[in-house]
């Protein structure tokens, strides 16, 4: 763990609190609406990451497309 990182009973207020504030996974209802630009938004942020990673060297090519065709396959589903 990190010293920055609360421990102990610090850790667990913390968590409570993000809890309190985010929504619980299994109230949120989205629409496809929703769901359709939170993907286009995810895919175009990977875009810009995985081309800075295959610049680096850290991600080849193919398996950046293989990705990012992952995302756009879920993306057509919400588009019919």
């Amino acid at each position: 763990m990190l010293a920055s990182q609360p421990s102990g009973g610090a850790a667990h207020k913390a968590r409570k609190a993000m809890t309190d504030i985010l929504p619980r996974p299994h109230l949120a209802v989205f629409s496809q609406d929703e769901k359709r630009k939170a993907l286009m938004k995810e895919i175009a942020f990977r875009r810009e990451v995985f081309a800075r990673r295959v610049l680096r060297k850290q991600m080849t090519p193919h398996e950046a497309k293989y990705q990012i065709a992952i995302f756009e396959a879920i993306l057509e589903d919400y588009k019919s």
